[in-house]
């Protein structure tokens, strides 16, 4: 895998985490809200709201760094297991 392909699952994993923040916010008092309460975000706290999304991207990061380790071993033990055969050593 290449250098490339990792920033973008690490970009696209933060991306990800900012995305569920805002969904996060946006749907979290609808239980409790009005019936004639329009659709919208509801930040009580902008300090707790910025907390919450740095974690979330921070594991949106996370997550794309171990999907980008995960994809290179596989990667490496198929290239390793189809070339097996020929470089066997004679016993």
């Amino acid at each position: 895998m290449t250098t490339i392909n990792k920033k973008y699952l690490l970009i696209i994993g933060g991306l990800l985490g900012i995305l569920f923040s805002v969904y996060d916010s946006s749907v979290s008092y609808s239980g409790t809200a009005p019936l004639d309460d329009d659709f919208g975000i509801e930040i009580i706290s902008w300090n707790f709201f910025l907390m919450k999304t740095l974690v979330y991207v921070l594991i949106g990061i996370l997550v794309g760094l171990i999907i980008s380790k995960l994809i290179k071993i596989f990667t490496n033990r198929n290239v390793q297991n189809k070339y097996s055969l020929l470089f066997k050593k004679p016993r």
